[in-house]
């Protein structure tokens, strides 16, 4: 199909510009109507002229075709109801111009432009569009499948091929914009500034001036490329700012003052956005919890994806994987409703996810869906340290530090905790518990999943054994956050620290067996969650130390010049004699020293 021709005192809206179309329909005899709302601060005063329109080769199979305008859109006996404009004409294949009997001239409250038609005889798709959606551009209504008017670009990820030429509108005009901005104090931020084109010439240079904080400059931008004649069409390009020197919200405006060395004369030359300023900004960490069990033979795609979004993200990637009833399972009582095993989510908001897959149906789509959470902003911090309290080692103290980017009046956050062990192995099992062989239904699938990792599945048998396995959620403080563990008041950049304390004789299987193997391998995630939604906002993670390691436990020898002097409780109570236990210890030469006694 040909590109729509362009003219220089024209301007050409929707999302079709040139090269292929697609198509898309009901597969069913009736009548349609498809529709675009042109409704743009920069359309108002430009006029309507000419609808042009793209029909498909078995155009023959359709009839009374129609174009209209409607400030609203309305379905009447299954017709279409338009309150503006209604001009028959005849269909063909390719496309169609359609000139109005009588143009429009766009107001502020926008208008809807489309074209209505009926099918005679099995037309699998008659509508032509484009593979991309565009906010308000792809409406859909017919006689049997869709009785009124629904928006559809969105869900089909499709616009309408449809142009509407416009006149009016001036040579050089451009608009900008830019999204909010997070910065941190004392950084020079660069931003993307994004031109659009609103005029009837090609540009190929701007001049812009920014103010931000007092301060004002002035530059020039040439494009390699020229930005084509069709409204809306954008180039980018970055721009750094000056040092922010204040904590907040500062306003950022943007103006473009020429187009092509000539005045703008766009109708919105310019765009103000926040640039949010913040002390430090927090590192976002998604949680990705997994959900399987060695009984389940397509769970190896969850396996493979957990060990290679850790080998790849390392310390960004923080995993749990929840077992079911195998001898790595603690509880039933999972975060999330499960559909299914395998599955997966992020942050529990992205939920019942291939774990391998994700989104993308194909490849490894798990890794671009956390990669981008993490690259979301995060307005909470959070880091833990965990250790041993006690010698033999039965106790683990996990302590979480929380900060907000900003104040919060009414804060609704909580912390909770999940202990996770790694390095499981049935050899590693003294219970020598039935259930460790992991079932495995990828046998041959190598061409789907053509990783290194995965062809001890690809390749093997339908029973694996010998695997170590990681990231498995033996113990937590709660299903979701802890109450009352961070404070409703909240002041911005204020650390807020919370305690828990995990027992080790509740980290079991159903059976009443130890799921960790080696204490050296244990791990404490740590999660900040809304009640409100269950999402989790921010996660972290650390090794447990060693008691000895955490406390620097030493016995009472000491050099000459460092007598004990004074002896002391761990809570700061002065002692006549050390007592069982953990014992602070004063010398004489001013240094304090921990030691514990049997």
């Amino acid at each position: 199909m040909p590109a729509a021709a362009q003219s220089s005192n024209t301007l050409t809206y929707g999302a079709y510009e040139s090269g292929p179309t697609t198509t898309w329909g009901t597969k069913r005899i009736e009548n349609y109507g498809v529709a675009m709302l042109l409704k743009d601060p920069a359309l108002v005063g430009l006029t309507i002229t000419r609808l042009r329109i793209p029909f498909a080769d078995d155009a023959e199979n359709l009839s009374k075709g129609a174009v209209f305008l409607s400030k609203k859109l309305n379905v009447n006996n299954s017709q279409n109801v338009a309150d503006v404009l209604v001009d028959s004409f005849a269909i063909q294949a390719g496309w169609v111009d359609v000139t109005l009997s009588q143009p429009y001239t766009i107001t502020e409250e926008g208008i809807y432009a489309g074209y209505t038609f009926n099918v005679d005889k099995t037309s699998n798709n008659p509508i032509v569009t484009v593979n991309q959606p565009s906010e308000e551009n792809l409406w859909v209504f017919t006689g049997r499948t869709f009785r009124v008017w629904k928006k559809k670009s969105a869900f089909l990820r499709k616009s309408l091929a449809m142009q509407v030429i416009l006149t009016g509108a001036a040579p050089n005009a451009a608009g900008v914009s830019f999204a909010d901005n997070i910065t941190q104090l004392g950084a020079q931020p660069e931003i993307e500034l994004s031109i659009h084109n609103h005029g009837t010439s090609a540009i190929s240079s701007v001049d812009y001036t920014y103010e931000i904080n007092g301060i004002s400059n002035s530059a020039h931008q040439e494009f390699s490329t020229p930005i084509p004649v069709h409204f809306g069409r954008t180039a980018n390009f970055n721009i750094t700012l000056p040092q922010m020197t204040q904590k907040g919200i500062c306003p950022l405006t943007v103006t473009i003052n020429k187009v092509n060395n000539q005045a703008n004369q766009g109708k919105l030359p310019s765009a103000t956005q926040n640039m949010n300023v913040y002390t430090s900004i927090p590192k976002k960490r998604a949680l990705v919890e997994e959900y399987t069990g060695t009984w389940c033979p397509w769970c190896p795609k969850g396996f493979v994806s957990m060990e290679l979004l850790a080998k790849t993200l390392k310390e960004d990637f923080i995993g749990v994987a929840y077992h079911d009833r195998d001898p790595m399972a603690f509880s039933q009582d999972f975060p999330i409703s499960i559909g299914g095993f395998p599955t997966a989510s992020i942050d529990r908001e992205e939920k019942n996810i291939d774990p391998f897959h994700g989104r993308s149906g194909a490849g490894f789509g798990m890794k671009t869906l956390v990669e981008q959470r993490n690259k979301r902003f995060t307005p909470m911090n959070i880091s833990v340290k965990a250790y041993f309290t006690d010698e033999a080692e039965t106790q683990i103290q996990a302590q979480s530090s929380t900060f907000s980017t900003r104040d919060l009046g009414y804060a609704n956050y909580q912390v909770g905790y999940i202990l996770v062990a790694n390095g499981l192995t049935e050899a590693g099992d003294p219970y020598h518990q039935d259930g460790w062989g992991q079932r495995n239904n990828l046998v041959g699938e190598g061409s789907t999943f053509p990783e290194e990792e995965m062809k001890p599945f690809t390749n093997g048998s339908y029973l694996i054994k010998g695997l170590t396995f990681n990231f498995v959620a033996c113990d937590r403080s709660s299903k979701h956050g802890i109450a009352n563990s961070l404070p409703t008041k909240m002041t911005a950049d204020t650390d807020y620290t919370h305690n828990y304390t995990f027992n080790l004789d509740k980290a079991k299987n159903p059976a009443k067996y130890p799921i960790y193997q080696n204490k050296k391998m244990l791990e404490v995630v740590a999660f900040i969650v809304d009640p409100t939604t269950n999402y989790v906002i921010n996660a972290c993670k650390t090794k447990v130390q060693s008691y000895t390691t955490h406390t620097g436990v030493t016995d009472i020898t000491t050099a000459a010049n460092e007598t004990p002097v004074a002896y002391y409780s761990v809570d700061g109570k002065r002692l006549n004699t050390p007592q069982k236990g953990m014992n602070i210890v004063r010398l004489s030469n001013g240094t304090s020293r921990k030691i514990f006694i049997k």
